[in-house]
């Protein structure tokens, strides 16, 4: 038997020039070898041959099949191809050759009736292959190459927005690059660049996981067809100002009247203080949390970076009186009270409820060309922009927010500079909202009521006269009345 070494040998591979193929011996055996991939040669036994040069000539042979079969998209038919060459007779070999030549003249129709065959005669559309990605059947088939995508929703609106009405009856295997093109000359033209470049590469990808798993020969979308990424400091961005921030928590209107839900109330404040994203406070689930030690984890987000963290003491309260409210529950999510519809529409809400209790300044409501108007990932803005203002450490907050590079932080930071000039500073949110201080204080006067205070012993009069041999501390004041010792020991009155 061949050894580890000679049967998965590493090889570099020039690019730009196909490998040429070739052959080995060990003791009296012969192996073809033939590169099956970048950095990647297989030496399979040629039980036929009696000379090297035989086998020499039949790695070459079947090292030409391996490279019109990655020419033409078929990889996955390689290692099959290989083993029947380095075993066939002069007679198989002649077939193996005509089905090769016939394979890469007619690989389109080859995928075709596979994919066909494999969906049991279901024509499969750009939108059925995109569901089998977006519904995590793919990351299912696929555990080693297609990771789960935490921020899967996001991209299940923009194709259900942007792609789908365009193109998804067109079938996978004719999808061309026009259709690509129409999808992006027919978005909106008041979409932001970074929205456009977020709806081109979702269809790149789909049409990757196609040539990935076999369903398309190649790409049809040619390098540089994405749009380039805008750079981060063209757009201008707004967050709540804490005075601002101070009047949502508390979710009234000039009448006193609540305008802001409690539980909405309570979900803005646990955004600005702990930066989560969306979807992660969407989430996340009581057992998460540990409400004894004030501690939250999150093993299961964006990043695939489990992250665990001291919560807020504000926030750690606010949580403890939130878990009473609800009946003290086990499991569940912890803004269930929050319906599906809100989380949707998080951004429209959160600008509808500064606008509610009064918070007016126009900057925030604009949306020109090169500027935002307030939106819901703000507030995960403003969390980084109260914690640099707070002092914290970088690292500090990208335990926090998860960010993967601090370089990120300083797209999301909106002018400390500016708070400080202001004298701002974030409340605590404990006392941001009502609801929760007045509960707060209601159980604080429940426990001093409770408390009785102890009684104190009378000190017990004593009439022993002083011998001198026990330590009498006003003695020695008295005969320590050095001036310099005098702030240390005040004399006695």
């Amino acid at each position: 038997m061949l050894d580890s070494a000679a049967a998965n040998d590493i090889v570099h591979v020039p690019a730009g020039r196909d490998p040429i193929g070739g052959a080995t011996q060990l003791r009296d055996r012969f192996f073809i070898r033939v590169t099956v991939g970048p950095r990647k040669r297989l030496a399979v036994r040629a039980p036929w041959a009696t000379s090297l040069a035989e086998a020499d000539a039949r790695g070459k042979l079947v090292q030409s099949w391996v490279n019109r079969l990655h020419r033409a998209g078929l990889a996955d038919l390689v290692p099959k191809v290989v083993k029947a060459g380095a075993k066939a007779n002069e007679a198989t070999l002649a077939k193996i050759t005509a089905r090769v030549d016939s394979l890469v003249k007619n690989d389109g129709e080859y995928r075709a009736g596979r994919v066909e065959k494999s969906t049991g005669g279901v024509t499969v559309t750009f939108r059925t292959f995109a569901e089998r990605w977006t519904s995590g059947e793919l990351a299912r088939v696929y555990p080693d190459h297609v990771p789960v995508k935490a921020s899967v929703a996001d991209d299940v609106e923009r194709l259900e927005k942007h792609v789908y009405p365009r193109v998804e009856d067109a079938p996978l295997t004719t999808f061309t690059r026009e259709h690509a093109d129409h999808v992006m000359t027919q978005l909106p033209a008041t979409l932001r660049r970074a929205t456009r470049r977020h709806v081109a590469q979702l269809i790149n990808r789909v049409l990757n996981l196609a040539v990935f798993t076999g369903a398309l020969a190649s790409n049809p979308l040619p390098r540089g067809w994405l749009p380039k990424a805008p750079k981060a400091e063209s757009v201008g961005k707004e967050s709540l100002l804490p005075s601002e921030e101070a009047k949502l928590l508390a979710g009234r209107n000039g009448a006193s009247e609540t305008v802001v839900p409690l539980a909405l109330r309570f979900l803005y404040a646990f955004f600005h203080r702990e930066g989560m994203r969306k979807g992660e406070a969407r989430a996340l689930e009581w057992p998460e949390l540990d409400l004894k030690k004030g501690l939250v984890s999150l093993d299961e987000n964006k990043t695939d970076r489990p992250r665990s963290w001291v919560l807020d003491p504000g926030v750690h309260r606010a949580l403890v009186v939130w878990h009473e409210t609800l009946g003290k529950p086990d499991v569940g999510r912890v803004f269930a009270a929050i319906p599906d519809p809100a989380w949707e529409k998080l951004a429209s809400l959160y600008r509808s409820h500064c606008e509610a209790v009064g918070i007016d300044r126009a900057r925030l409501f604009q949306k020109k060309e090169n500027k935002l108007r307030l939106r819901a990932h703000d507030m995960r803005a403003f969390f980084v922009t109260a914690a640099m203002y707070a002092g914290k450490d970088a690292l500090w907050i990208t335990d926090r927010t998860g960010h993967t590079s601090l370089g990120m932080l300083r797209t999301y930071e909106r002018d400390v500079r500016r708070w400080r000039e202001l004298g701002e500073a974030p409340i605590e949110v404990a006392a941001a909202i009502p609801e929760v201080a007045a509960t707060l204080a209601a159980a604080l006067a429940a426990a001093n009521s409770k408390t009785e205070p102890k009684p104190v012993p009378p000190i017990a009069a004593t009439i022993e006269k002083c011998t001198g041999r026990e330590l009498n501390p006003y003695a020695l004041r008295r005969r320590n009345l050095n001036p310099l010792r005098l702030p240390v020991s005040p004399p006695v009155r």
